[in-house]
């Protein structure tokens, strides 16, 4: 049958999805799910903008219910002034939201970066990791003929910087 949930005394298990608000827009701030979704985030973020009038921003965090295979729970996304392309992304290993207005992300892991050509395709990346083995380790891309490939490896620690031609 139907579920009904008094206003007056709501019964919090029941909620399925939790949003909050900006003060100064009105507009979606967070969402927070009861359960993971299809990307297994189990919360995010938006900017304070009505990003080409849907009513919110685009996502600016992603929190996962579990770390991914790299150790990252938290994603935080830039984008190229004015686009909806995503310019960088950061890996975390922690995610405070007590405040699930203000995020607060801790123990980067790595950044990645992307390139796009003019048709906005991702024709490139660069890897910069800032913990664990690689720590100190840069890698760029390049997808070409299909496929994905390393064109250059930099170790900070040590100096060192491959470049590969194929």
């Amino acid at each position: 049958g139907d579920t009904f949930i008094d206003p007056e005394d709501p019964q919090f298990a029941d909620l399925r999805v939790t949003y909050t608000y900006y003060h100064d827009s009105g507009l979606l701030a967070s969402k927070t799910l009861a359960a993971a979704d299809g990307s297994r985030n189990i919360y995010y973020h938006y900017v304070n903008e009505n990003w080409q009038a849907r009513g919110y921003g685009r996502m600016d965090v992603a929190v996962r219910l579990l770390p991914d295979s790299g150790g990252a729970r938290a994603y935080k996304y830039q984008y190229y002034y004015g686009t909806d392309k995503v310019q960088r992304v950061y890996s975390y290993s922690g995610a405070n939201r007590t405040d699930p207005n203000s995020p607060v992300l801790s123990g980067m892991l790595k950044a990645i970066e992307y390139f796009y050509d003019a048709s906005g395709n991702v024709v490139g990346d660069r890897t910069y990791w800032t913990s664990g083995v690689n720590a100190g380790k840069a890698y760029e891309r390049q997808f070409t003929g299909g496929q994905w490939r390393t064109t250059k490896s930099i170790d900070r620690n040590t100096g060192e910087i491959f470049t590969m031609a194929y």
